[in-house]
């Protein structure tokens, strides 16, 4: 697998867990405050399964131990 496939299927990934997140939190008439948490905590994550996919497909001489 590439890192260009790897970051398109991260980022599929993440979307339909962000779609799904809205979907309740809009059906559970959520408050701002969780709406806040819910984007807060899924970009981080996002943020960190694409580093990881990066850092997966980074050359040898730049990948860290």
């Amino acid at each position: 697998m590439t890192e260009t496939k790897a970051l398109v299927l991260t980022y599929l990934g993440m979307l339909v867990l962000m779609v799904v997140t809205c979907l309740v939190l809009g059906a559970l008439q959520a408050s701002g405050t969780a709406w806040g948490v819910a984007l807060i905590v899924l970009a981080g994550l996002g943020g960190f399964l694409l580093s990881l996919v990066v850092m997966r497909f980074a050359p040898p001489e730049h990948r860290r131990h």
